[in-house]
């Protein structure tokens, strides 16, 4: 644990945590605000990816804090991806971090939902953000991008299949 856990007013108890590869992420338990209330919407997180060096210290740290499975798959090219899942929901994924970006820190990213990659990512731009990784498919998921807000926040949008 990094801090805490502390109350956020009377909507919630949280505290900030810190995995085993050095990733963070924030545990929120609910009071007046259950926390997301819609997903998988045009404009609503649908996806969370973890990137770490080490997927089986950090799948092991997850399935036992959490309860999740997580069930690596195939993508091809001899690259594997793991997907978390919760009961029988696929929740997040995780991947290896590459090699060429070896001095990224582990992180988790939160994937928003677009109706439309190319022109979500464009306005992206005009707005003071970063494009980082144009507009990409995935073959049998969807359209993707990575960007970086104006204050240096990664995130990606996912234009589902």
């Amino acid at each position: 644990m990094v801090d805490g856990p502390f109350d956020v007013m009377q909507a919630g108890r949280m505290a900030p945590i810190q995995d085993p590869t050095g990733a963070y992420v924030g545990i929120w338990q609910a009071k007046q605000h259950a926390g997301a209330g819609i997903m998988a919407e045009p404009g609503a997180m649908c996806w969370q990816e973890l990137m770490t060096p080490d997927v089986g210290a950090a799948g092991k740290f997850y399935e036992e804090t959490f309860g999740w499975t997580a069930d690596p798959v195939d993508i091809g090219g001899g690259m594997m991806y793991t997907v978390f899942k919760s009961g029988g929901t696929m929740i997040g994924g995780m991947m290896a971090r590459p090699a060429d970006l070896a001095n990224v820190p582990p992180n988790w990213m939160p994937y928003f939902a677009v109706e439309n990659c190319d022109a979500s990512a464009a306005k992206v731009g005009t707005l003071g953000g970063t494009v980082m990784r144009p507009p990409t498919d995935i073959p049998n998921v969807g359209r993707f991008a990575v960007l970086r807000d104006g204050q240096g926040a990664h995130f990606a949008f996912l234009q589902p299949k």
